[in-house]
């Protein structure tokens, strides 16, 4: 309760901002603005200054038998949360808002030819118009592509498993094994180095352990036409054999991973061990090689 308490104040704050800079910009001078518009302008600015938007207050409610109706209650009657969402409120109007404007901002950007070089505009303006190339993207096909494959193909012994890991995490590709830099969750004063499980496509280890959730097996079937589809796509003559190697693989590292439960227990994992000693952990393979790389 708490929780949701805080919450519908905390989105009233975000929605108020939002409404007190729309009536704020209706407040600029301007001449064809009359004084008793402007008046009636900043009389209703003054109504937010609270920094609560009242709009939503449902009043047939007391505060004290449920501060999240009273607060928010109007909304919830009123606001139909969209098909394609899960969840909708002020946060989520302020991500839109956001998305928007950084995307105006990139068009903006993309269409500029006088840009200096070397700047961050044009770096943004570069990466978006060579993103948006459908005509190079299709020219190129794989080609870029060509030298990891050729390199996860010279693939010979696990001695070079830590090495590879670590260039595939570097390029953003997903791994049995993720690190990253974090603060440490028992003293945030400090940062910590997390050393985390991975190398799953689909969402969690549920979908390729509950063989017998009708959902979770569709999703199989798809993912595996998926990855057929695009092995094929790449030139494997042989897809739809390693695209069932594949599966099989994903499903023997779901079979050690922790539940989602288990990672949500902050005791359990909080587990800080010298580098020196993650070895006993996962013997054979070389941590300081993975590191280092």
């Amino acid at each position: 309760m708490r929780q949701r308490i805080l919450f519908s104040v905390i989105s009233g704050l975000f929605a108020s901002s939002i409404s007190t800079q729309v009536i704020a910009q209706s407040v600029a001078p301007d001449s064809k603005q009359t004084s008793k518009q402007a008046t009636k302008a900043k009389a209703a600015a003054k109504k937010l200054q609270s920094g609560i938007d009242l709009q939503w207050i449902d009043k047939s409610v007391r505060p004290q038998d449920d501060f999240f109706r009273f607060m928010s209650g109007k909304w919830l009657d009123t606001v139909e949360i969209p098909a394609d969402r899960g969840r909708y409120g002020a946060f989520d109007q302020l991500a839109e808002m956001s998305a928007k404007q950084s995307a105006a901002i990139i068009q903006s950007l993309a269409t500029q030819t006088e840009l200096k070089p070397g700047t961050n505009q044009q770096k943004i303006a570069d990466l978006y118009n060579s993103f948006m190339d459908e005509a190079r993207l299709e020219e190129l096909d794989i080609k870029p592509l060509q030298a990891d494959f050729a390199r996860i193909q010279q693939f010979k012994d696990k001695a070079e498993l830590p090495a590879m890991l670590a260039y595939l995490s570097r390029i953003s590709i997903g791994t049995p094994i993720g690190s990253g830099v974090t603060q440490d969750a028992k003293d945030s004063s400090k940062y910590t180095v997390t050393v985390g499980q991975g190398g799953l496509s689909l969402p969690d280890r549920d979908y390729y352990l509950k063989l017998d959730d009708a959902k979770f097996k569709a999703v199989r079937d798809a993912y595996l036409i998926h990855v057929e589809k695009m092995l094929t796509m790449a030139g494997n003559s042989n897809a739809q054999q390693a695209a069932s190697a594949i599966m099989a693989l994903e499903t023997e590292i779901a079979k050690i991973q922790w539940s989602n439960v288990e990672n949500r227990n902050p005791v359990k994992t909080y587990n800080k061990v010298e580098i020196a000693k993650l070895g006993d952990l996962l013997p054979g393979f070389d941590w300081n090689n993975y590191f280092a790389d």
